[in-house]
């Protein structure tokens, strides 16, 4: 039951493995093994340490040559895929009218998401 979303948000997850859980960088996955002791000698035990690579390669799943090794990798493919500027002007627009969109709603957001493609463009000429 949980494979159907883990199959979507997982693959873009592994581009952030270089963040722990509160969002530190680190360079290295860091294991601790802690002995099977009781008592005083569990407290004195020092855990076996290992430190493992990263793999930090990532895709977005369903969007074609979307692989990246970084947040910022991430950013330029979504940046430069019409589904995610499509998908961001449906949201703004949603957000600013409080309200899901229609079909009467098309012509709207068709000349919202070629403004925001032309000033893209015009952006990154200079």
């Amino acid at each position: 039951m949980c494979a159907g979303c883990h199959n979507l948000i997982d693959p873009i997850g592994f581009g952030f493995e270089k963040f722990d859980a509160i969002g530190m960088r680190r360079e290295k996955h860091k294991l601790l093994f802690y002995p099977n002791l009781t008592g005083v000698a569990a407290r004195r035990a020092k855990p076996k340490e290992i430190d493992l690579e990263l793999d930090t390669k990532g895709w977005v799943a369903g969007l074609p040559d979307s692989e990246f090794t970084s947040p910022r990798e991430l950013g330029e493919l979504l940046a430069k895929s019409p589904q995610c500027q499509e998908c961001l002007v449906k949201q703004v627009f949603r957000y600013m009218s409080g309200r899901q969109d229609t079909p009467a709603d098309r012509p709207v957001l068709t000349q919202a998401l070629q403004k925001t493609f032309a000033s893209r463009i015009t952006t990154s000429r200079n």
